[in-house]
């Protein structure tokens, strides 16, 4: 399953769920602050039951956050601190 997903984003968002045991909630709740490479882990911030807790955070799915995090940042994020900025942005549309 992920290797069929057709975006960088995607299957990065697929491999943290997937590799980190992370729900989807969690997953587009992340923010690079939230990593921590050195370490390894992950700080997930409010959690099931309002609850932080940290989660392994495997080499190969480390090596995949450096690509989605290399890739050109989104307008939006030109004045927001690096570590505060959303791992992966949604764009909100409305249909006028």
């Amino acid at each position: 399953m992920l290797t069929m997903a057709t975006s960088l984003k995607a299957r990065a968002m697929l491999t943290l769920a997937y590799g980190c045991g992370l729900r989807a909630g969690e997953v587009v709740r992340l923010r690079a602050g939230d990593i921590d490479s050195e370490q390894m882990i992950i700080r997930v911030v409010q959690s099931k039951g309002r609850k932080d807790r940290h989660v392994m955070l495997p080499p190969e799915v480390v090596d995949l956050l450096r690509q989605w995090w290399k890739a050109p940042a989104d307008k939006r994020d030109a004045g927001v601190v690096p570590e505060q900025r959303w791992l992966f942005p949604v764009a909100l549309i409305i249909n006028r």
